[in-house]
């Protein structure tokens, strides 16, 4: 999104642009107080007075912090050895953990430490706190710069991520910045 906003407001100087940070919870309320004109949220919400559209959807993975080994010379990561031996971070997604946590345990106990935010949840993971399971498109930079890895999960199908426009309204200036978005290839 950084790289995005940069080219929107280098082409369109003319249009001031105020990035709060909420809980996904609190999106809404912000849009209905007439504290922001359009929020991006990762929880599905229905409100009568509110316009939701998604935006797009995005894979989840498993990720754990790098080992310091070489991928092509490295044996395969286990994921139920790692989910049996780490904590698994959790909660940093409003919506898919609670059936996520439902599935793994059916394969093995787990350690679990609740953190709200990926941001946070993957620093944890970079200084080897834990493991977790994010949408791609929130560790992708991790990924290649090789800060994480990606454990190649196979017990059963992972969740998907969505993330949500809402608005109160669709006025040209939503709309126009939607169609902007909407150039660019998301998750």
């Amino acid at each position: 999104m950084p790289a995005i906003l940069h080219q929107y407001m280098a082409v369109h100087n003319d249009i001031e642009i105020e990035v709060q940070v909420l809980e996904s919870r609190e999106i809404s309320g912000s849009i209905l107080a007439g504290n922001a004109d359009l929020g991006l949220s990762r929880l599905h919400i229905q409100h009568p007075e509110l316009v939701i559209r998604p935006l797009y959807q995005d894979m989840v993975i498993m990720v754990v912090p790098h080992d310091g080994g070489d991928s092509e010379s490295s044996p395969p990561l286990d994921a139920e050895e790692i989910l049996a031996n780490q904590i698994l971070i959790t909660h940093n997604h409003p919506e898919y953990w609670d059936d996520l946590l439902r599935n793994l345990r059916q394969y093995t106990r787990l350690r679990t430490m609740v953190v709200s935010e990926v941001h946070v949840t993957k620093r944890f993971i970079e200084e080897g706190l834990g493991v977790s399971f994010l949408p791609i498109s929130t560790v992708r930079r991790e990924l290649l710069e090789g800060r994480l890895l990606e454990v190649d999960f196979r017990l059963f199908p992972l969740p998907i991520a969505r993330t949500y426009v809402i608005m109160k309204y669709e006025h040209s200036i939503q709309k126009h910045f939607l169609d902007f978005l909407g150039k660019f290839r998301l998750p």
